[in-house]
């Protein structure tokens, strides 16, 4: 495994650790847990961070980049959600 290979498994496996970790309390935004306000949102970025494990076992560079991204957009969207 190249070095990207070994990032990309790092940062997806952060993604869902995160993401099953509903205790997080931000002082300025408040409750932060992706289950409680959109379930969908949550399950498309745990599976797509679990693709990004999966591309970065497997050596797929191409779909490790596409997932990395897509789970960066979809946490700036819920990030979003959970301000208004």
């Amino acid at each position: 495994m190249t070095l990207k290979n070994y990032t990309g498994f790092f940062g997806a496996i952060l993604v869902i650790i995160g993401g099953m970790s509903p205790m997080l309390h931000i002082p300025i935004i408040g409750n932060w847990n992706y289950w409680d306000i959109d379930i969908l949102l949550a399950t498309l970025v745990t599976v797509s961070a679990g693709a990004g494990l999966l591309a970065s076992v497997i050596n797929k560079p191409k779909l490790l980049k596409y997932s990395g991204w897509a789970v960066l957009v979809m946490v700036l969207i819920y990030a979003n959600c959970s301000l208004l």
